[in-house]
C-alpha cells in the first residue's frame, strides 16, 4: 500500500509543470527630464560727448561757439538658451524561473535560499530567503537640446553739431556782403546827403575807398568841423588830412552842424556860426543816425569807429566819446583824435566814465582855447583808461609827443605839445606839410 502511494505521488510530480511558483515581473520606469534655460542679455550703451568751444579774441571780439556732440550707443544682446532634456527609462523585468518545484529544487541553494519541502501550492516560494536574479531591461533616453542664440546689435550714432555764432561782436556791420543802398553818385564828390535825425532834416558828406569791397570791414571816421565851418569845408580839408593817409582803408563821414536851433544849410566852403551846441543831444542824435546808415549800407568794422575834430569839432569828438564809448549801450567809439579842444564848450555827459583810446595835440600859445584845457581833457581819459598820469612834456621848440604810461592794454593816451597857436595843422597851418595829420593817423591806424 505504501509503495503504491509513492508511485502515485511521483507520477503526479512528473505531470506538474508549475507548482505554486510565481513569475516575478518588475517593470521600473525611470524618467529624468532636465530642462536648462540660460539667457544672457548684455546691453552696452556707450555715449561719447565732445563739446568744443573756441573763442578767438583778436582786438576785434570774435566769438565761435563750437559744440561737438558725439553719441555712441552700442547695444549687444546675447541670448543663450540651453535646454537639456534627459529622459532615462529603466525597464527591469525579473523572471523568477525557480518558482516551479523542479527549478526550486535545482537552484534554491545557488540562489542563497533554504530548500523547502512541500507541495509549492499557491504563491509561496519553494526557496525561502532566496534572492531572485533580476533580468533587467533598461532603456536610457537622454535627449539634450541646446539652443544658443547670440544676437549682437551694435548701434553707433555719431552726431557732430557745430554752432558758430557771430554777431556784431566780430566787427562786421549789416552792410557787409551786399550792395550799398546809397547810390554811388551821392558820395566821393563833396555833395551832402540828407538824413533825418532827432526830428530834424540834417546832412553829411561821405567818402568811400575807391577799391571798396563789400566783403571787407572798413574803419569808419566821423570828422567834425570847427565853429564857422561846415561839412563841405571839412571835405575840402581832406577830413583833416587823414583821407589821403588812409590808403583806401577807411570810410569817412563829415556831419554838418547847426546854429540858432536849426540845421546849417550853406553850400559854401564854411558857414558862419555853424557849430555843435548839441541842445537836447540833437548833435549826438545826428552822429547816431549817420553811423547807423553807413553800417547798414557799407561793410564797417564796428570795433573800429573813431571821431576827430578841431576846436568846436574837437569838443564834439570828446563829447561823442563820453556819450557813445564802444561796449556801452548804443556805444561805438573806439578812439578819438582831438585838435585844440576844450571841455568847457562840450555839452555832453562828460567827464568820461568808460575807456576810449585818446589822442590830442594842442598849441602852447593857443589864443582861443587854453592849452591847459586841452591837457585836462587828456587827463580825464587817462584816469578812466587806467593810466598813471603825469603832466605831458611841454614843447619849447619842435613839437613833442608823450605817451602816458600804465594805460590799460588797447586804451592808450597820447598828447602832443607844439608851440603854435589855435590850428588843426601845427607848424605851417597847411595839411600838406604839417606833422599833425601824420601823428593822428599813426595813432588811429594802430587799431
Amino acid at each position: 500500500m505504501i509503495l503504491w502511494t509513492r508511485l502515485i505521488c511521483l507520477g503526479l510530480l512528473l505531470m506538474v509543470t508549475s507548482c505554486g511558483g510565481t513569475e516575478d515581473a518588475n517593470s521600473s520606469s525611470d524618467s529624468d527630464s532636465d530642462s536648462d534655460s540660460d539667457t544672457d542679455s548684455d546691453t552696452d550703451s556707450d555715449t561719447d560727448t565732445d563739446s568744443d568751444s573756441d573763442s578767438d579774441s583778436d582786438g576785434d571780439t570774435d566769438t565761435d561757439s563750437d559744440t561737438d556732440s558725439d553719441s555712441d550707443s552700442d547695444t549687444d544682446s546675447d541670448t543663450d538658451s540651453d535646454t537639456d532634456t534627459d529622459s532615462d527609462t529603466d525597464s527591469d523585468t525579473d523572471t523568477g524561473d525557480g518558482a516551479c518545484a523542479y527549478d526550486c529544487l535545482a537552484h534554491c541553494v545557488s540562489w542563497g535560499g533554504t530548500q523547502m519541502d512541500g507541495t509549492c501550492e499557491g504563491n509561496a516560494r519553494c526557496c525561502e530567503g532566496a534572492t531572485i536574479p533580476d533580468t533587467a531591461s533598461d532603456t536610457d533616453t537622454d535627449t539634450d537640446s541646446d539652443t544658443d542664440t547670440d544676437s549682437d546689435t551694435d548701434t553707433d550714432t555719431d552726431t557732430d553739431t557745430d554752432s558758430d555764432t557771430d554777431g556784431d561782436s566780430d566787427g562786421k556791420s549789416a552792410g557787409c556782403g551786399k550792395e550799398p543802398g546809397i547810390a554811388s553818385n551821392q558820395y566821393n564828390n563833396g555833395q551832402p546827403i540828407s538824413i533825418s535825425a532827432g526830428g530834424q532834416q540834417r546832412r553829411y558828406i561821405l567818402s568811400v575807398p575807391q577799391n571798396y569791397d563789400n566783403t571787407k570791414p572798413y574803419r569808419l571816421i566821423i570828422s567834425y568841423h570847427q565853429l564857422d565851418g561846415n561839412d563841405i569845408q571839412n571835405y575840402n580839408w581832406d577830413f583833416y588830412g587823414l583821407r589821403s593817409l588812409s590808403g583806401d582803408t577807411t570810410i569817412f563821414v563829415a556831419p554838418n552842424g547847426q546854429k540858432n536851433g536849426s540845421p546849417c544849410s550853406a553850400m559854401s566852403d564854411g558857414d558862419g556860426g555853424c557849430g555843435w551846441p548839441n541842445s537836447g543831444d540833437s548833435d549826438i542824435a545826428l552822429a547816431d543816425a549817420v553811423v547807423a546808415e553807413i553800417e547798414e549800407n557799407f561793410c564797417v568794422d564796428t570795433n573800429r569807429i573813431f571821431a576827430t575834430g578841431w576846436s568846436f569839432g574837437g569838443a564834439m569828438s570828446y563829447e561823442t566819446a563820453c556819450a557813445r564809448p564802444l561796449g556801452n549801450d548804443n556805444g561805438y567809439i573806439r578812439g578819438v583824435a582831438v585838435y585844440s579842444g576844450s571841455s568847457f564848450i562840450a555839452a555832453g555827459p562828460c567827464p568820461p566814465q568808460k575807456k576810449v583810446a585818446y589822442f590830442a595835440h594842442h598849441g602852447t600859445n593857443d589864443s582861443v582855447l587854453q592849452y591847459s584845457g586841452g591837457v585836462s581833457m587828456a587827463q580825464e581819459f587817462a584816469n578812466v583808461n587806467g593810466c598813471s598820469w603825469s603832466e605831458p612834456a611841454r614843447a619849447n621848440g619842435a613839437h613833442v609827443c608823450t605817451d602816458i604810461s600804465g594805460c590799460d592794454e588797447g586804451y592808450p593816451v597820447r598828447f602832443c605839445s607844439h608851440p603854435g597857436d589855435h590850428t588843426p595843422f601845427p607848424d605851417n597851418g597847411q595839411a600838406q606839410n604839417s606833422w599833425g595829420p601824420g601823428e593822428a593817423w599813426e595813432f588811429i591806424s594802430q587799431f
